[in-house]
């Protein structure tokens, strides 16, 4: 909450895998454990889960909870739990069965983060964004695929919600007064986030675009449908956070409104840069014809509705701004972004991620997933440039270095009785790390034509009189091994 991301990356991955050690992702049948302690042990495992899956931000390769070691069951339903009464509920990937009921409020939200990360990780393959993901070369058939698949999933997943759950005025003013109101708008915040992360690739002008080689070869129909589907989600997200956030206004007059939770502020932004897009290049006309999304009250969407759900947007955002610093950085940015729109009509976003802002006025934030990957697969001329030295003149290095000089020029150690490597030292007998203890020396190649006893110091020692001695074995075969101290004789018990 106070922007400390780094940390609290390296935290959630040292109790996941600790959580992990004590084995809390398995079932233990026939436990004496009250049902109410079995489940807040599950609940705990399962937010790590959650915060597994936020942290990671799509890249597979973050992850530290996988799905397949997760042995428990969801959450139970709320009433359930505080009757201390046991009910079967289903797995994670279950499909629903007889045996097992449905999962509760927050088993729902389980659900729909683990199938958002799955978007999200298709999303970034699509994407402009890391070097070494632009590289790879995609089918049209095979996108089209990957992305009707994962819409199949989040159908089955909006399809299985129970009916208070589903997204009407009706359920809305129903949960508004309940304490479980935060996790209701987080669910639907997620899954309408979810369509737009899936389809996003095909908007123009925004961060998370598709590669300009991935759009030429998909058909136009497919785009503009795809433009279709993150437009008409995008409004009806903001529509469903507006109405919440003026019936909260009504319920809790003398208190500052707070719709969702602190995940709610990522969520807004992507949300206000789309219906920018969308205001820009005119992609709200004829939605219902090409998009699954619930438009939700069936409002008209033009020009002036998109600007109005953009301010709405600012609104709701703007409360956790006094709450949570993270969440005013984005604030801040978005309100920087309007009056930028506003000015010129238009909406760019910048392909290239800085590691911190040169203002000093600003909040000074560490480098997230996204730059770390981007930068990790640079270009061989930029890794070139970066590890070429700095031109010293000569001059300059006589009078900086001259005794360093001097005393490195001296060919011969008086504690190991070896020399300095020759001109003709070749790496490929080792790194050059070990040239000062004899291995890549003329006299150690000499040993490999005619194996014989040599005897080499250990380099890990500093001082001439912690030095051992040490034998590499020459049994035929073993030369390799020898070599990476895979077969030694010690003259003493140990250095």
């Amino acid at each position: 909450m106070n922007g400390k991301f780094a940390k609290c990356w390296q935290l959630v991955a040292s109790a996941i895998r600790l959580m992990l050690g004590l084995q809390l992702n398995w079932e233990v049948p026939g436990s004496k454990r009250p049902f109410k302690d079995q489940e807040c042990a599950r609940r705990l495992v399962w937010q790590l889960f959650n915060f597994d899956r936020v942290f990671a931000e799509g890249f597979e390769a973050y992850i530290c909870c996988r799905e397949d070691n997760m042995k428990i069951r969801l959450p139970c339903p709320e009433d359930a739990f505080n009757a201390n009464k046991e009910v079967p509920v289903e797995h994670l990937n279950d499909r629903p069965i007889k045996s097992s009921g449905p999962p509760g409020l927050h088993g729902y939200q389980i659900k729909v983060v683990n199938i958002r990360h799955h978007v999200l990780t298709m999303s970034k393959k699509f994407a402009s964004g890391p070097a070494y993901l632009q590289r790879e070369r995609w089918e049209p058939s095979k996108v089209m695929e990957d992305v009707r698949k994962l819409q199949l999933e989040l159908s089955r997943f909006s399809s299985s919600l129970p009916d208070p759950m589903k997204l009407t005025d009706q359920n809305i003013m129903q949960w508004i007064p309940s304490k479980e109101r935060q996790v209701f708008v987080l669910i639907h915040g997620l899954l309408c986030t979810a369509h737009i992360d899936l389809y996003r690739f095909s908007l123009p002008g925004i961060r998370e675009r598709g590669t300009p080689d991935l759009l030429k070869k998909l058909p136009h129909d497919f785009i503009v449908k795809s433009q279709k589907q993150a437009i008409a989600h995008a409004i009806t997200l903001a529509r469903f956070w507006e109405t919440v956030h003026g019936q909260m206004k009504v319920l809790h007059r003398d208190r500052i409104v707070l719709v969702g939770d602190y995940n709610i502020a990522p969520l807004i932004q992507q949300c206000a840069k789309v219906l920018m897009t969308a205001k820009q290049h005119k992609l709200y006309r004829d939605l219902t014809s090409h998009s699954t999304a619930p438009l939700w009250r069936n409002e008209l969407a033009d020009g002036a509705s998109i600007r109005r759900l953009i301010d709405s947007c600012l609104q709701v955002l703007q409360p956790w701004s006094k709450v949570i610093p993270s969440a005013k950085s984005r604030y801040d940015e978005l309100v920087k972004s309007v009056e930028e729109f506003d000015r010129t009509s238009r909406y760019e976003e910048e392909t290239t991620l800085k590691l911190a802002s040169s203002d000093p006025s600003s909040i000074m934030r560490l480098p997230g997933p996204h730059y770390i990957l981007e930068n990790a697969y640079m270009a061989q001329a930029q890794r070139d440039q970066m590890n070429t030295p700095p031109a010293v003149p000569p001059a300059v290095l006589a009078r900086v270095f001259g005794a360093a000089l001097q005393q490195a020029n001296y060919t011969h150690d008086p504690y190991t009785g070896l020399d300095a490597p020759e001109d003709d030292w070749q790496s490929e007998y080792c790194p050059r790390a070990y040239q000062d203890i004899g291995l890549g020396s003329k006299e150690t190649r000499e040993w490999r034509k005619a194996p014989r006893p040599l005897r080499l110091l250990h380099p890990g020692l500093a001082t001439p009189c912690q030095r051992r001695d040490v034998v590499l074995d020459d049994a035929p075969g073993n030369e390799e091994e020898a070599y990476g101290f895979g077969i030694c004789k010690r003259d003493e018990p140990a250095w």
